[in-house]
């Protein structure tokens, strides 16, 4: 063996990925350029910063429109069974709040009563002072 051999590397090829700005981004996916900087500000569309400048690849944005992809919902899935207690999205929603009449007329009058304390402006000429205080 030669020791007149030296040693050269191979030389490195590097596939960079392409860099895209805002507004290829946004004519690529077909909204504009403020669509695309919420999206990026909100954290959904991941960017790169070369130079104090954003850019976006080819896979950021194939990552965005996947992660926005909504299937639609299947009627009947397995072990969705409906439940008396909790109800079933085809169902009926359960309403919130008492039903009107269901209060009874004391109860609303001491809870009208209640507002009007607190929501009455204070009278200068009130013994009390200038708010109305608990009794």
């Amino acid at each position: 063996m030669s020791r007149e051999a030296t040693f050269q590397p191979e030389p490195r090829i590097f596939s960079l990925p392409q860099l895209l700005t805002e507004q290829e981004v946004a004519k690529a996916l077909g909204c504009s350029v403020d669509t695309v900087r919420r999206e990026r500000k909100r954290g959904k569309l991941g960017f790169t910063r070369i130079g104090g400048r954003i850019r976006h690849t080819d896979d950021q944005v194939r990552m965005y429109i996947s992660n926005q992809r909504e299937d639609p919902c299947e009627k009947n899935r397995p072990g969705s069974e409906k439940s008396e207690v909790i109800g079933s999205a085809n169902g009926a929603a359960a309403r919130l709040g008492a039903e009107p009449g269901s209060i009874a007329q004391q109860d609303r009058l001491a809870a009208h009563r209640s507002a009007q304390k607190i929501l009455t402006k204070p009278n200068s000429r009130s013994p009390r002072g200038s708010w109305p205080m608990e009794e």
